[in-house]
């Protein structure tokens, strides 16, 4: 096996779209660097890539022990799918600060300090107490010296580790931090080519020590496990979510993209707010003819996806409390204005939750 000398990792030149791709010949002659490395070697740059939850796993295991700040990146909007309950591994599993990303997608009207507190409360749900958490938004560049500031402050001579889920935007994240450490010439920081000695975990020189990125851990449930890319990015919100309101009667439903059905069981009508992607469709409809509707229009009225799917979606009963959202990783999340009993519909293997409103 022939491993990249930038992040150790085992060499391929088949297809460009997965991890380790160089289109040089491999050989045990010459050091080759696979793709992603040579650009952030020579173009500073620093892209997105993906690893299972077994590979993500060995690299926390490694660093079980280790001295090193860990430092999450979490996607606000799709909060519940970018939290890594894997990181209580660690052994000093106090040690990690978290950077909550993306606050342009939500509104401007929500309070950060309530936001942060609501954050705290979903990382205590899932076994995690972390030094403190930045609210940023790594597009718009807010919150940047925030977060320098608190890496500073709990970092004490130590190497620093980020780790996030696909999509939580850690790489631009720290594309911003290497941005603010240009010199007086204006060139950006470039990688390190020293090999790593775990494969994944790729070393950057920062500031007066070392800054690992490690690809983003793939999330079972989320969309991304069941579409590609391209046919997930439409349902991304990439502006300030407008929430939209409904009234729905017990006997109607409603769809959310191709790949969420909620139906209000019984009682008066509910009260209902639902926070989406501005490509997502919303559509209200008799939960008499639902099924027919769904099986016609999936993919075309209903999108995301886009084009010829086939989900079968399996249905969960579930109880809002006043104030409760329903939260379905990377499609939308809804708030219940009163006590409401429901049924929701979702693809495998997609799982809804519940947590306390987030923003309401």
């Amino acid at each position: 096996m022939i491993k990249c000398v930038g992040c150790g990792g085992p060499l391929q030149n088949v297809d460009a779209n997965k991890p380790f791709y160089t289109p040089k010949p491999l050989n045990h002659e010459h050091p080759v660097m696979c793709q992603r490395c040579f650009r952030m070697t020579h173009y500073g740059e620093v892209i997105p890539s993906q690893m299972n939850n077994q590979a993500f796993l060995e690299i926390i295991e490694s660093l079980a022990g280790s001295k090193s700040l860990i430092v999450m990146v979490v996607d606000l909007f799709d909060l519940e799918a970018s939290i890594l309950p894997q990181l209580k591994r660690l052994s000093q599993s106090d040690d990690i600060l978290v950077m909550a990303n993306k606050r342009d997608i939500l509104p401007k009207s929500v309070n950060n300090a309530r936001l942060k507190h609501r954050v705290m409360k979903r990382l205590h749900a899932h076994g995690l107490t972390p030094l403190d958490i930045v609210i940023v938004s790594a597009k718009k560049r807010h919150g940047i010296d925030a977060c320098l500031d608190a890496i500073a402050a709990h970092t004490k001579g130590r190497d620093v580790v980020f780790v996030g889920a696909s999509n939580v935007g850690k790489s631009t994240l720290i594309n911003r931090f290497l941005d603010a450490t240009l010199d007086d010439s204006g060139q950006r920081i470039t990688v390190s080519s020293t090999p790593a000695t775990t494969q994944g975990l790729i070393p950057i020189p920062f500031e007066s020590g070392v800054l690992y990125d490690t690809p983003g851990i793939i999330v079972s449930n989320h969309p991304l496990s069941l579409l590609n890319a391209s046919d997930y990015k439409p349902l991304e919100p990439t502006r300030e979510i407008k929430p939209k309101t409904y009234q729905l009667s017990s006997d109607q439903t409603v769809f959310i993209s191709g790949l969420l059905r909620l139906d209000i069981v019984k009682g008066d009508p509910a009260n209902i707010t639902i926070y989406a992607g501005e490509s997502v469709t919303v559509h209200r409809r008799k939960q008499t003819d639902a099924q027919a509707f769904y099986r016609k229009h999936l993919g075309t009225l209903l999108t995301p996806p886009i084009g010829v799917f086939d989900f079968s979606l399996t249905a969960y009963n579930m109880r809002f409390a006043a104030g409760e959202e329903l939260v379905v990783p990377g499609v939308a999340f809804i708030t219940f204005k009163a006590p409401t009993s429901t049924r929701v519909f979702t693809p495998k293997p997609l799982m809804p939750y519940v947590r306390e409103a987030l923003i309401g």
